[in-house]
């Protein structure tokens, strides 16, 4: 749960030759309601986006998000070879984690 977007970049495929071009795509489950904590995918950086503060509901929830990697010829258009990998996105309830939240007290005077 967080107010603000936040983004996590996923390690990089390795290709051998690194010449060939590789692109990324993304597949991830949804939320029991129906919608998704992740907002956006960056290819480029292999950084995906996310942000969920409508409610308290995905606590006991994981998103998965699936990368794949695929390598095809760049001067023929031919069968790919693919790889993938799948991370889980779990949530922490900010207002009960140390690592979120911090209560200032006041300074009383006398």
């Amino acid at each position: 749960m967080t107010d603000t977007e936040k983004s996590y970049t996923h390690p990089v495929f390795t290709i051998v030759p690194s010449y060939c071009p590789i692109e990324y795509t993304y597949e991830q489950t949804l939320l029991l309601a129906g919608d998704s904590a992740i907002t956006g995918y960056t290819q480029a950086t292999t950084t995906f986006t996310y942000h969920y503060d409508k409610d308290l509901a995905p606590l006991t929830q994981t998103q998965t998000i699936t990368v794949t990697a695929t390598s095809n010829s760049k001067h023929v258009a031919q069968n790919t070879i693919d790889d993938s990998r799948s991370f889980d996105l779990t949530f922490k309830n900010p207002c009960i984690d140390t690592n979120f939240v911090t209560i200032v007290a006041p300074q009383f005077f006398e």
